[in-house]
């Protein structure tokens, strides 16, 4: 086989086993209906399917699911049936359409959103798909979605704050082991800030000045993912005033969530959680 031949081969393997997964989910769907399992004792037809087929029961209860989704919404299954989308962009679109509210006053809404997702889904991954679907609302009915999308926004974001938390703990090698939940927007700052100090050029600044902090820990990283691990410095008393606003406003940061740490109650449960009172942009932080 040529190049173009094994490409081709492939692709269409991809949409024969999209059609199989169809025929599948179609039938797990009938076999539900027609109670199946019943015959055997099973609680319900996704336990005798895991048990006949070796699957573990919350992937088969999860596939049952989708079977009974895609049951409801024909053109969805259609797409599937046709090889054009996975089975994983079918639950995405399926569960999207699920979710609409049930009080609008336009009964087509949940057919344009199906149809919108189901236009997206042939140029995007599942990924992608579920991020566009959150917003899917916005697009087919923008007086409806747009009220409803700064609802939710508001709520994610009061939510994230009250449950903001901090938990470190010395590791007995020298080094102190922590994790933290904060809202995007203090995460964001906070990155920006870190990002600052370990940016190349920063280093190389600093090694050129004869201020420079001396080194106790190992070289700064940057992952991949934009994240990165800090180095212990200690500072000059010459040169804390020349550091800046920026390294001010990032110790401030630091020290809060320290003094929060401190502040967790005395012979409190085991688990070293503590909840944040956390700064915001008016703090400079």
């Amino acid at each position: 086989m040529s190049d173009d031949e094994v490409a081709e081969a492939l692709l269409e393997a991809t949409r024969l086993r999209a059609r199989v997964e169809a025929l599948e989910l179609r039938l797990a769907a009938e076999a539900d209906r027609r109670a199946v399992g019943d015959k055997v004792g099973a609680t319900d037809t996704a336990s005798w399917w895991s048990h006949e087929t070796k699957q573990d029961r919350p992937a088969a209860k999860r596939r049952m699911r989708l079977a009974e989704s895609i049951d409801r919404h024909s053109l969805t299954a259609a797409a599937v049936a046709g090889g054009a989308i996975s089975a994983d962009h079918a639950r995405i679109i399926t569960e999207c359409v699920d979710r609409l509210p049930d009080d609008l006053e336009d009964p087509t809404i949940p057919e344009r959103a199906e149809k919108h997702l189901l236009t997206e889904a042939l140029d995007l991954d599942p990924k992608s798909l579920a991020i566009l679907a959150k917003h899917v609302l916005t697009v087919v009915a923008p007086e409806i979605g747009e009220e409803r999308d700064a609802r939710a926004l508001e709520r994610e974001e009061r939510e994230a704050r009250a449950n903001a938390w901090l938990t470190m703990a010395p590791d007995g090698k020298g080094s102190y082991r922590g994790k933290f939940s904060i809202p995007t927007l203090q995460g964001a700052m906070l990155k920006k800030m870190l990002l600052a100090f370990a940016a190349p050029k920063h280093q190389a600044s600093k090694k050129a000045d004869e201020d420079a902090p001396e080194v106790l820990g190992a070289p700064t990283v940057i992952g991949a993912d934009g994240g990165c691990v800090l180095r212990a410095h200690r500072t000059p008393a010459s040169g804390r005033a020349a550091e800046g606003g920026r390294s001010q406003r990032l110790h401030r940061g630091v020290d809060r969530l320290h003094r929060a740490e401190e502040r967790r109650r005395p012979g409190g449960p085991r688990d070293r959680r503590t909840h944040l009172c956390l700064p915001g942009p008016a703090d400079g932080v």
